[in-house]
């Protein structure tokens, strides 16, 4: 990983902000990811060809993320399974304010060059067209979760502009103890209040965005080796329904309008106490999986 003021470091103390989604898709925003993965795919390794969604270091979620993160195009639905694991971790470990420790454990950062990694340049940065958002199909593959504690089902959509979205989801065959649309940090777009309907005539989530959010898509989590999960999602139109909505709620810090975290503040202010951890990120090197 590299630090904001360019020099490669093992490891990097960042602060989670917790202050909201509106704060976090503003950071995301001064990142530099919006357009940058527009219909870009992954051009080697084992997932030559594949979509990609747009990664943030660090990561929009701290105060130190924003404007100088590093950022890069990485395989669309390990993107999404780095937020299942994200967001898991940070309801787990964290507060906001608290301050904990990225490490490297497997990799000389110092070795790791911006060529290394998919970057946005040269990568077509107009917006995708409506056609090529709106989509349906079907997954059945299973992926690990990054610390192996459960299988999850991924669908990503990519990265998502301002708009309104909606998706339908059924299971053919399997079965899901949950499934939510989330974004690469773990933060909620959608989670429905019964998986009923996920087994009848399909289950619809419709959300809305008032900012550019990077990785969404859906993450289910089964305890099944074999599922066969059907979708559709559209892109400013509602898909149909002939049951009840489900709706995201709100976030706290949406509802409570609680101010954006300040780095240069909280650099300045006496910190939390430091954990330190470990956590699985992507770092789109050929080897997909790298421990920080």
């Amino acid at each position: 990983m590299r630090h904001k003021l360019g020099r490669s470091v093992q490891e990097m103390v960042l602060t989670y902000a917790g202050d909201g989604k509106k704060c976090s898709r503003a950071r995301g925003r001064k990142s530099g990811c919006p357009g940058c993965c527009a219909n870009v795919k992954k051009v080697s390794g084992s997932y030559n060809g594949e979509k990609t969604s747009c990664d943030e270091f660090p990561f929009r979620s701290t105060a130190e993320g924003g404007t100088g993160a590093w950022i890069s195009c990485v395989v669309a639905w390990e993107n999404n399974a780095q937020g299942h694991y994200l967001g898991s971790w940070y309801s787990e470990n964290v507060k906001p304010g608290d301050q904990f420790i990225v490490r490297v454990t497997n990799l000389d950062c110092a070795t790791v060059q911006a060529a290394d990694l998919q970057g946005c340049a040269g990568a077509t940065r107009a917006k995708a067209k409506r056609d090529d958002l709106n989509n349906s199909g079907f997954e059945s593959t299973i992926r690990k979760s990054l610390d192996n504690s459960s299988n999850l089902v991924v669908i990503p959509f990519g990265d998502l502009d301002v708009g309104t979205f909606s998706t339908r989801a059924k299971l053919l065959s399997g079965h899901l103890s949950n499934i939510s649309i989330i974004d690469n940090e773990g933060e909620e777009m959608a989670h429905p209040s019964s998986l009923a309907a996920l087994y009848s005539d399909g289950l619809l989530l419709n959300w809305n965005s008032d900012d550019y959010v990077s990785g969404v898509g859906i993450v289910g989590i089964t305890e099944d080796t074999s599922v066969n999960l059907s979708y559709q999602f559209a892109v400013n139109a509602t898909l149909p329904s002939s049951t009840p909505v489900p709706t995201a709620k709100p976030s706290l810090g949406a509802a409570l309008e609680i101010p954006c975290f300040d780095w240069e503040w909280t650099m300045l202010s006496s910190v939390a106490t430091l954990r330190k951890v470990e956590l699985w990120l992507y770092t789109g090197l050929e080897s997909p999986w790298r421990n920080k």
